[in-house]
């Protein structure tokens, strides 16, 4: 009886401690699911809330109208695979024009992306529910990257506050946001997921111990670095860090036999390979070639293999077991592997000549060099405004959170620190260097700060008070004011306008149907009906919208052919020539019909493609609107002689007698104005006309003149568009013939008024 009662005490007094230990447990569940909750909302309200505030899909018939031009490029590809039984994108008549070629692209991205599609519209999906489901793939992409981000935190550090605010600092900078929103189609959001995917494998793969079984993680991880590739061709960026990453971890931790995992993994990963290598290689690419998944990407994963396998046999030289097999290992392994580095220096030194051509126009469009110049054509400008803007005043604090993380003054297990350190260093070198890429690397932003801050918010506490550590969050709050733009209504952008000058052309040209993966147009008079000439810029607009071949677009410098850049070099040409002569010269070289040409702002560029020098063409002055400093340029008279801007600004004519124009050029006889993009009202406003036209290449028509004396004369005529009317004027010498773009019986063509003598 006695025992029993003091059973029940025991209870009694038992059961209240189980209430109260259980009680903070529930608490902070609570808490950590609420803080959850938030971060997830504002990760996905940054990605949702520019498509919900795109306008302009309320000026396009079918609502989907893409500002992107690279979405464009992917969704036309999507749309392909989704309405083709999921067949890959192979030959495109559209590109390269007049002979179609084959993108180096990867397709995994754009499969993977039709593939919800094709399954929901039971193989035969509307344009609608492709184009809107590729959408949605793009920010599932992200979202699920930035949960793996988290947990790879988590998993390390055991702390719920700094995973979910690593999360919340990557999730919204303004790199990822731009891929992975849903307004984009962008085959960077598969990148970041499938490097965010390596970097928790590598986690796991760095946990196990040497008895442990590998034979999952060991195939998850290569077909982790295959998909890269199947993704994007210029994914040995990543497998630059994977490889430096797994290096160090192995060195530092002295798990020697990490290395043989590691080449097991590169050699799987490279039979992955194998396959879209020979797919392009059937496609008439060469066998070595860096530009695309060639046999060179073969051999580069197998030199990676290789390497490991010979670093690992010459560490365990050292024991006495085995010395000699050891080391006749390590000289077989060290000599293939030299044989194969040799067939890899030809097509490395290509690669590198390539990848400075490419830099090159990158730099032209401002997404190479550093992120701390704004640089026009012209000068640079030193400003912190893109870091800021891109990834708030917190990226201050991003070197000095560095530094503390290699001298490991903030302490984390070493797995988390090869991981950070490592793709910090390459985040930082790439921001001075090609900004480009930052996106990718965005993800040790968020981890490393994330760190910092709760570093500095420990030791608060620990040295004050709770109250004042959560005072102090203040600051760190204040640091992302930048990101304010995320939340704000986007300016609208005029590329939705164009939606109607794309179609237009379509239905001007008719052009026949010119499909993926079907057969070139066969006779030179049917391609010659349908090429189109204009900015490289609008070239994946024509592609989606008007079904038309261009001879350049965003992608058009890079194909399997001998000489990829000289139809990109032969658009610029055109643009800039001062003789009509030479710009038919063109046309009819590329087999063109028609020139599509935007304001002319859009050149300011193209010297420098050309190798010309770019302060010939525009002076350059320092502005500050709205408090900042930026570059804007002004045309100089050798600009005004181009046919870019006698046919962007002066209809081809030699005084069109338009507002705003007072210059005087030489008239082309031989561009025909057949479209210009009307005004638009927006927002109450009324857009101005006349951003696209539209000409066509006419041989022209002779006229008769009353006299054929060697004297001077002059022509005008009043030609009617479909925005409203322009003179058409020319003037020249009789002995030359009169050659008119406009004959009396053409539309919209007034009386010609001859004036000869004119002296």
């Amino acid at each position: 009886m006695v025992a029993k009662k003091t059973d029940k005490k025991r209870k009694k007094k038992i059961a209240p401690q189980q209430t109260q230990e259980e009680s903070p447990s529930k608490y902070a569940f609570i808490t950590s699911l609420l803080l959850f909750l938030a971060v997830f909302a504002i990760i996905a309200y940054v990605r949702i809330i520019p498509f919900l505030n795109n306008e302009g899909t309320a000026h396009t018939p079918d609502g989907i109208f893409i500002s992107d031009p690279d979405s464009c490029y992917h969704a036309r590809r999507i749309l392909y695979i989704a309405q083709h039984g999921m067949q890959l994108p192979l030959y495109d008549p559209l590109l390269a024009h007049p002979h179609g070629d084959i993108p180096i692209w990867s397709p995994l991205y754009d499969w993977l992306s039709a593939l919800p599609s094709f399954i929901i519209g039971l193989g035969s999906p509307p344009d609608y529910l492709v184009v809107q489901t590729a959408r949605i793939m793009t920010g599932l992409f992200g979202m699920l990257e930035l949960f793996l981000l988290g947990l790879l935190v988590y998993q390390s550090l055991q702390n719920k506050i700094t995973a979910l605010l690593s999360v919340l600092l990557t999730g919204i900078a303004a790199p990822q946001v731009n891929v992975t929103t849903i307004e984009m189609i962008d085959h960077n959001s598969l990148l970041l997921l499938l490097f965010a995917m390596l970097l928790y494998a590598n986690h796991v793969l760095f946990m196990k111990s040497n008895e442990a079984r590998f034979t999952i993680i060991i195939i998850t991880v290569s077909l982790i670095i295959a998909a890269l590739f199947w993704t994007w061709p210029g994914s040995y960026i990543y497998i630059a860090a994977a490889v430096l990453i797994q290096l160090l971890y192995s060195i530092v931790t002295r798990k020697i036999w990490l290395l043989n995992k590691l080449s097991i993994i590169y050699t799987i990963s490279t039979a992955l390979v194998i396959p879209l290598a020979f797919i392009y290689y059937s496609a008439g690419g060469k066998a070595l070639k860096f530009e695309y998944v060639s046999f060179f990407t073969v051999l580069v994963l197998i030199c990676i293999a290789l390497f490991f396998f010979a670093l690992n046999y010459f560490l365990v030289l050292r024991t006495k077991n085995y010395r000699t097999i050891h080391l006749l290992k390590f000289a077989i392994t060290l000599l293939t592997l030299a044989i194969f580095l040799y067939f890899i220096v030809t097509p490395l030194v290509e690669g590198i000549s390539y990848m400075k051509a490419q830099n090159k126009w990158l730099a032209s469009i401002l997404e190479s060099g550093s992120i701390f110049h704004v640089q026009s054509a012209g000068p640079k400008l030193f400003t912190l405004t893109p870091i800021i803007t891109s990834f708030s005043y917190l990226i201050f604090i991003f070197p000095l959170a560095l530094i503390l993380l290699l001298l490991r003054a903030i302490k984390i297990p070493i797995e988390l620190y090869c991981t950070a350190t490592v793709c910090s260093i390459f985040l930082g070198f790439l921001m001075l260097n090609q900004k480009k890429f930052s996106a990718e690397f965005s993800i040790p932003f968020g981890m490393v700060t994330a760190l910092f801050i709760m570093a500095c918010l420990h030791f608060i506490k620990r040295k004050t008070h709770l109250t004042v550590a959560i005072v102090c969050i203040i600051p760190f709050i204040l640091c992302l004011s930048p990101y304010k733009k995320l939340f704000a209504k986007p300016n609208y952008s005029p590329l939705h306008l164009y939606y109607n000058a794309f179609t237009w052309l379509k239905n001007d040209a008719r052009p026949p149907q010119m499909e993926i993966n079907s057969p070139p147009v066969e006779t030179a008079s049917q391609r010659a009906l349908v090429g189109v000439l204009a900015p490289w810029h609008y070239g994946h607009y024509i592609h989606l919208y008007s079904r038309m071949p261009t001879l350049a677009d965003n992608f058009g410098f890079i194909y399997l052919n001998n000489n990829p850049w000289q139809g990109f070099y032969d658009m610029a040409k055109f643009f800039l020539a001062e003789d009509e002569d030479e710009a038919i010269a063109i046309l009819k070289k590329y087999q063109c019909k028609y020139v599509l040409v935007p304001q002319p702002s859009t050149f300011e560029t193209f010297p420098l493609l050309l190798d010309q020098d770019i302060n010939s063409y525009f002076d350059y002055r320092i502005e500050v609107i709205n408090g900042e400093k930026t570059i804007k340029a002004r045309a100089k008279p050798k600009f005004f002689n181009t046919m870019a801007f006698r046919l962007s600004v002066m209809y081809g004519s030699a005084n069109p007698q338009r507002d705003g124009i007072a210059v005087t050029t030489k008239a082309l006889k031989h561009f025909r104005l057949l479209y210009e993009l009307p005004g638009i009202m927006l927002d109450g406003k009324l857009t101005h006309p006349g951003k696209i036209k539209i000409y066509a290449y006419v041989e022209g028509e002779m006229l008769r003149a009353p006299s054929d004396e060697d004297s001077p004369y002059e022509i005008e005529a009043v030609i009617t568009t479909n925005t409203g009317s322009f003179v058409y004027k020319q003037q020249g010498n009789l002995r030359d013939g009169i050659i008119v773009p406009y004959p009396t019986t053409y539309r919209g063509t007034g009386t010609h008024k001859f004036t000869p003598n004119i002296e």
